[in-house]
C-alpha cells in the first residue's frame, strides 16, 4: 500500500509547541499509543471546536481490545468512543464500542424517551475483535444513515436509518457519553491514531486503515489525535491532556479522577502511553520543513546570488530538529521557479553523489544547478524567487508513505551583474572644456524597477577627487550638465549591487588631455647673420645675406605639448603648406640658404623663394587622438636680403669752375645700403652724396653687407678759361698815341668766351664786352683788365698796364 502526503507548514510558534508535546518521538521515529484499563481510562473533548452540533461526522482510529469479560450488552458495552451532549442532557448519544468482542452500536437521538432500549443496539460484526490484533475502525454519518467499516470493509449499515437530530458537543474515546462510572463500561485495550472528521467521508476518502500518518491539515479534519505524547511507559504524570495537530485546538483532558476506579495511572506499561504496535508505518514526516541556511553560519538564508552553495535540512516537528533518516527512507528532492505550480524539476544529484540533494541534510556544491540560474531566467526582475520541496518516502516492504513538504519558496536566486558605463561625448576632452555628459549603465540582464535589493550607486573622479552623486543614485542614466574638465581624467563609477550578489564596481573614464601652451621663438644671435628690415617694425622679420646660415630658438617655453618645428614658404607650389622639421632641438637652422650649391643639394630653396617662415607647432601628448588642438607659436619670417638697387647719381654743377665743387648725389636711395664713393677707382668717401672738386670721373658702390651694385659713372669737368690780353703796338706808346689791346688769344675749354674790359683813364672809368677795344692811356699809364666767362660762367682775368713813353 503507498499513500502520498502533502505535508504543510504551521507558524513557527506552533511548532515549538509540537516539538515540546512529540519531541520524544519526533526524534526517534516511536509511534504510541494509549492504553486503556476499562476502568476509569479515558479522554475527553468539550466544546468540539469546529464541529456543528448536528453534523454529518466520520470517526477512524486503531483499536486492539484486550478485554476478557464476557456478557451481553448493554451491561458489558465497553465503548471505545461517545459523541452526546453534555451531561447526556438531550438524550443525544452515539456510541461505538463491543459486547464480549462483538462490535456494537448505540445510538439515541435528541429527545428520544427509550434511553437503552436495546432496539438502539446493533452489533455490526459477527467476529470476534478479541484476537489481539489492531483493527481500524471509520464510522460514517451521512444524514439518516450509519456505515461501519472495520478493517477497510462496511461490516454493517444502520437499518432502519437513525432519526431526529443528534447536537453533539462532547466526544469522548474510552467511555459514555454521560458522566455516570459505568464499570465493564469503558474500553479495555489500546487507541492509536483518533480522527475527528465534521464530514461524511467517502469509501476512497476513508483513511483510518492507512498506514500512513495525516498532515493535520486536511480540510474537515476536526480534531486528531496521534497519542504520540509522552514517554513510552514511561513517567507522564505531568501530562494533562492528549494532542490535537490540527489548528483547531480540540487537545483531549485525560480523566485523571479523582475516582474509583482510579483513572489514568500514566506511569508504566499499563493505563499510560506505551510503544505502539498498530500496523502505522514510522517514522513519519507530516510537519517537516525545509531549512534553508548559509553553509558557514547558523542564520536561515531568504537569498543567494546564483551558484552560491546552500545548506539544505529537513527539520521534523517545525522546532528546529533535524529529521533523522529512519529504515526504509529515502529523499527526493525538486526545485520549481513557479512555486509548484506546474511540475516540479526533479534534481539530479551532483556528480552522482548520493550525499548531495538526496538526504536530510547536505551543502549543495557551488554552481550547481538547482541553486543557479540561467541568463534568460534573469528577466525581467534580475533574480528568480525559486521553491524547493522535499519527497520523502518511507517503506516497509509492504507498505509506503510519501511526505511530500510543502515549497520553500522563499530562496530569491540573485542574477550576477555584469555591467558597463557608457559615457557619451567618450572623449577625448581638453583641460577647460565645459561638456554635459549622458551616463548610462548597461548590463547583462535587464534590471527591474530599482527597489530595496537593486541598487547603483554613482560617483565622479576628477582633478578635485571622488565625489558621490548621491541624487543620481539607482538611475540607469542621467546627464551630468555643464562641468569644466580638467585632467587627467574624469571617471564616472557605479556600483551596482543586486540581493545578495557581490557587488560589481565598474567605471567609464574619459580622458582629459592637458591644454598645449605655446611659448615663443626668436631668431638667434648666433651666428650673428640676422637683421631687421628697417622699413619692417614686425619684430619677427628677420633679413639673412643669401648662402649665410641662422638660427632660431625658443625664446618663452613651450608646456603640455610635443614642440615640432615647421618651416613654409610663401610663393610656389608649397605656398602656405607647413612642413615638419622634427621636434628634437630647441634651436632650429635654417639649413643652408641659396647660394652656390648644386643644383639637386636638398638644402637649397625652391627656385623663386625669396622668405622661409619658421613656426612650433605644440603638439598634445596624445596627437592626433587628443581632445585637444595643437597650438602654434609666432611666425619667424626670414627673408633674403634682396641685392641693393643700381644707385643712380648726378652732378650738380658739372662742368664745375676752378676751385668749385660739384654736388654728386645717389637719386635713388635705400634705406640700411651702404654708399661708397669711388674717384677714378679711388674711394674718396661714404654716403648718399659727395662735393666733387676734381676733373675726374665718380661712381658710387651700393652694398646691403651681402651684395652690392655699382651706379653710372659721373664725369665732372672743370671749366678753365684764360684770360689773354694782346697788344700790337709797342709796349711804350707815346703819350696821346691810341692804342689796341686785345683779347682773342684768350681760350677755355668749356664753349666760348665772354669779354669785358674794365678800365679808369682821364675820363673817368670805361668798360667794354668787345674782345679788342682802343684807347689812349693816360699819361701816368692805365691799366686794362680783361675778364673772360665762358659758358658755364667761369671766369679767369687778365690785367695790362700800358704807360706812354715821354715825348
Amino acid at each position: 500500500m503507498s499513500t502520498n502526503i502533502n505535508i504543510h507548514k504551521v507558524p513557527r510558534f506552533l511548532g515549538i509547541l509540537f516539538a515540546l508535546l512529540f519531541s520524544w518521538n519526533l526524534l526517534s521515529g516511536q509511534n504510541n499509543a494509549l492504553h486503556f484499563d476499562g476502568a476509569n481510562d479515558y479522554f475527553s473533548l468539550t466544546p468540539i471546536n469546529g464541529f456543528p452540533s448536528n453534523t454529518d461526522f466520520t470517526v477512524e482510529m486503531w483499536f486492539l481490545s484486550t478485554a476478557t469479560v464476557s456478557g451481553n450488552c448493554p451491561n458489558n458495552f465497553r465503548r471505545l468512543f461517545s459523541l452526546s451532549s453534555t451531561g447526556f442532557i438531550d438524550q443525544s448519544a452515539f456510541e461505538i464500542g463491543e459486547c464480549g468482542g462483538f462490535l456494537t452500536l448505540f445510538w439515541h437521538y435528541a429527545g428520544a424517551s427509550n434511553v437503552g432500549d436495546p432496539i438502539n443496539l446493533l452489533t455490526m460484526t459477527s467476529n470476534n475483535i478479541r484476537d489481539n490484533n489492531w483493527h481500524c475502525i471509520s464510522v460514517v454519518r451521512s444524514a439518516n444513515t450509519v456505515t461501519t467499516y472495520l478493517d477497510g470493509n462496511a461490516v454493517a449499515l444502520l437499518s432502519p436509518p437513525i432519526l431526529g437530530a443528534y447536537n453533539f458537543n462532547l466526544f469522548r474515546v474510552g467511555h459514555i457519553g454521560s458522566n455516570s462510572t459505568t464499570p465493564n463500561q469503558d474500553w479495555e485495550g489500546y487507541v492509536d491514531d483518533v480522527k475527528l472528521w465534521s464530514t461524511a467521508l467517502s469509501f476512497t476518502q476513508i483513511t483510518a486503515c492507512n498506514p500512513c500518518v495525516l498532515t493535520c491539515n486536511e480540510p474537515n479534519l476536526t480534531g486528531y489525535w496521534r497519542l504520540d505524547d509522552g514517554v513510552p511507559n514511561g513517567n507522564n504524570t505531568s501530562l494533562t491532556t492528549v494532542s490535537d495537530c490540527t489548528s483547531n485546538g480540540n487537545n483531549g483532558i485525560l480523566f485523571l479522577g479523582p475516582s474509583t476506579p482510579p483513572p489514568f495511572v500514566l506511569n508504566g506499561t499499563t493505563s499510560n502511553f506505551v510503544p505502539s504496535t498498530a500496523p502505522i508505518l514510522y517514522p513519519e514526516y507530516t510537519n517537516s520543513i525545509i531549512n534553508v541556511s548559509d553553509p558557514l553560519q547558523t542564520v536561515g538564508l531568504t537569498s543567494i546570488c546564483s551558484g552560491d552553495p546552500v545548506h539544505f535540512s529537513i527539520f521534523s516537528g517545525l522546532a528546529g530538529n533535524l529529521a533523522q533518516a529512519g529504515p526504509g527512507t529515502s529523499v527526493a528532492w525538486e526545485y520549481s521557479d513557479d512555486c509548484f505550480a506546474t511540475a516540479g524539476i526533479p534534481i539530479t544529484p551532483a556528480g552522482g553523489s548520493s550525499a548531495l540533494f538526496s538526504g536530510f541534510s547536505f551543502v549543495s556544491p557551488p554552481g550547481h544547478p538547482a541553486t543557479s540560474v540561467i541568463l534568460a531566467l534573469c528577466s525581467p526582475n534580475a533574480f528568480v524567487d525559486r521553491g524547493y520541496r522535499a519527497i520523502i518516502t518511507v517503506t516497509d516492504g509492504t507498505n509506503t508513505c510519501t511526505y511530500t513538504t510543502d515549497p520553500f519558496c522563499s530562496l530569491r536566486i540573485c542574477c550576477p551583474v555584469t555591467a558597463s558605463v557608457n559615457v557619451n561625448p567618450a572623449g577625448p576632452l581638453c583641460d577647460g572644456d565645459i561638456q554635459t555628459f549622458l551616463v548610462s549603465l548597461t548590463t547583462n540582464v535587464p534590471l527591474p524597477a530599482l527597489s530595496n535589493f537593486v541598487h547603483i550607486t554613482w560617483s565622479v573622479t576628477d582633478n578635485t577627487g571622488t565625489t558621490q552623486l548621491s541624487s543620481f543614485n539607482d538611475l540607469l542614466s542621467f546627464s551630468y550638465p555643464n562641468i569644466t574638465v580638467h585632467p587627467q581624467d574624469i571617471c564616472f563609477e557605479a556600483v551596482v549591487s543586486n540581493c545578495s550578489c557581490p557587488s560589481v564596481t565598474v567605471k567609464q573614464c574619459v580622458r582629459v588631455d592637458p591644454k598645449p601652451d605655446c611659448g615663443t621663438i626668436t631668431g638667434s644671435a648666433s651666428p650673428p647673420t640676422l637683421s631687421h628690415d628697417p622699413l619692417d617694425p614686425d619684430p619677427d622679420h628677420y633679413l639673412i645675406c643669401p648662402g649665410d646660415d641662422a638660427a632660431v630658438e625658443v625664446l618663452l617655453p613651450f608646456t603640455n605639448c610635443n614642440k615640432v618645428w615647421q618651416y613654409m614658404f610663401t610663393s610656389g607650389s608649397s605656398a602656405g603648406v607647413w612642413k615638419d622639421l622634427g621636434t628634437s632641438n630647441s634651436n632650429q637652422n635654417t639649413n643652408v640658404l641659396p647660394h652656390l650649391k648644386p643644383a639637386s643639394s636638398p638644402y637649397l630653396w625652391p627656385p623663386g623663394e625669396t622668405c622661409i617662415h619658421y613656426r612650433i607647432e605644440c603638439r598634445p601628448y596624445n596627437y592626433p587622438n587628443s581632445g585637444c588642438l595643437p597650438c602654434t607659436s609666432n611666425e619667424v619670417q626670414i627673408c633674403l636680403k634682396p641685392a641693393p638697387n643700381t644707385p643712380v647719381i648726378t652732378a650738380v654743377p658739372n662742368p664745375i669752375c676752378k676751385n668749385g665743387q660739384s654736388y654728386l648725389s645717389v637719386q635713388n636711395v635705400q634705406q640700411g645700403i651702404n654708399y661708397e664713393w669711388f674717384c677714378n677707382g679711388q674711394l674718396q668717401g661714404f654716403g648718399d652724396f659727395f662735393y666733387a672738386t676734381q676733373n675726374a670721373c665718380y661712381w658710387v658702390v651700393a652694398s646691403d653687407g651681402c651684395q652690392s651694385a655699382v651706379s653710372n659713372k659721373e664725369c665732372v669737368k672743370i671749366c678753365c678759361p684764360v684770360a689773354v690780353i694782346s697788344c700790337p703796338i709797342p709796349v711804350c706808346p707815346c703819350i696821346g698815341d691810341q692804342i689796341t689791346l686785345d683779347a682773342s688769344a684768350s681760350f677755355s675749354n668749356c664753349g666760348p668766351l665772354t669779354y669785358l674790359w674794365s678800365w679808369v683813364d682821364i675820363n673817368g672809368p670805361h668798360t667794354a664786352n668787345t674782345q679788342s677795344i682802343t684807347d689812349i692811356p693816360a699819361t701816368l699809364g692805365t691799366t686794362y683788365t680783361l675778364t673772360v666767362t665762358d659758358s658755364n660762367g667761369c671766369t679767369d682775368m687778365a690785367s695790362y698796364t700800358v704807360v706812354p713813353c715821354p715825348n
